[in-house]
């Protein structure tokens, strides 16, 4: 449950800036968890009867939610980015990491040969064009045994400290920046076009024309400053001794390697909660977990927290 339930405006603008993916394939599918609000808000030895009220109005927006974004998600056919989309609702409380595992457990059984994720949460969306083919090279071609995760930088005006270049998270060690020169040009299907020019034109911005989305769209588009759909001529990354459970994109195997190590009885809990120290621990004992930093600011944060009205 957050603040702007049962608005559905907030996760659909960041379903539609994954256009901004440039050579994600279309067949790629897209997982909504949703989880449930604690037991313990239902408890009557811990809330009074008006907590109790307040809480079951949380739970009839949640309900409300869920039933909008079905109708909007079911088929293919019904969103606008014609793609298949998974929602993963849960009867019990399960917090972020056991919702996670939740995906990655329908992920293992229906799309066995997926090899990467882009782990996205609900309020931060993607403002700048990101060469996802550029990335997947990177993954397995040039740096197979070395690369595992990429984190994506955010502009925020809720925080004052969003990361900026000169800003970086702490390396691990003595590893050093890499930097991928473009070698071919990429659109929105995965296909290869030799001219860049010709890449504006496979492209099309898709805003929803439901009223309920478009002041978000706005806010987008009037905070992208650079309107070019092309890829960057070259993708830099940068070594991180820290995790972090914003938006970025993962080598799957070595995800659930890593989520699988601190053990199903503590994912109450997001699943940054645990794998920062991990991280940390493994720098210290001089092991680099392969955490890289994507330069360039590509994301915006919407505030999930909900201090602007919806």
């Amino acid at each position: 449950w957050i603040p702007s339930h049962p608005s559905t405006r907030m996760i659909t603008a960041v379903i539609d800036s994954t256009t901004n993916l440039l050579g994600l394939p279309p067949f790629a599918p897209l997982i909504l968890t949703i989880d449930n609000i604690p037991r313990q808000w239902y408890d009557t030895k811990k809330n009074n009867n008006n907590n109790m009220t307040y809480n079951y109005e949380r739970l009839a927006d949640l309900e409300e939610y869920t039933n909008r974004l079905f109708q909007k998600y079911l088929l293919p056919s019904s969103n606008s980015l014609h793609r298949k989309i998974h929602i993963l609702p849960s009867l019990k409380h399960m917090h972020i990491a056991g919702s996670v595992m939740k995906g990655l457990q329908l992920l293992e059984v229906h799309y066995p040969t997926a090899e990467y994720l882009y782990y996205l949460q609900h309020d931060f969306c993607f403002i700048q064009p990101i060469d996802h083919a550029t990335l997947v090279d990177i993954f397995s071609k040039y740096y197979p045994e070395k690369v595992n995760y990429v984190r994506f930088p955010y502009y925020s005006k809720y925080k004052s400290h969003s990361h900026k270049r000169g800003r970086l998270p702490p390396i691990c060690g003595n590893e050093t920046h890499i930097i991928h020169h473009l070698s071919r040009s990429v659109t929105v299907d995965g296909t290869m076009k030799s001219n860049r020019n010709n890449i504006g034109n496979e492209i099309t911005s898709r805003k929803n024309n439901n009223n309920d989305d478009n002041s978000i769209n706005n806010e987008i588009s009037n905070n992208n400053n650079d309107n070019s759909t092309t890829a960057p001529l070259a993708t830099t990354l940068y070594p991180s001794g820290q995790y972090s459970d914003n938006n970025h994109f993962v080598r799957l195997s070595w995800y659930k390697q890593m989520i699988g190590s601190v053990g199903m009885e503590h994912l109450r809990r997001p699943p940054e909660f645990y794998l920062k120290g991990l991280v940390q621990t493994m720098c210290q004992q001089g092991l680099f977990a392969g955490l890289y930093f994507y330069d360039g600011i590509v994301l915006k944060h919407l505030d999930g927290r909900g201090t602007d009205v919806f």
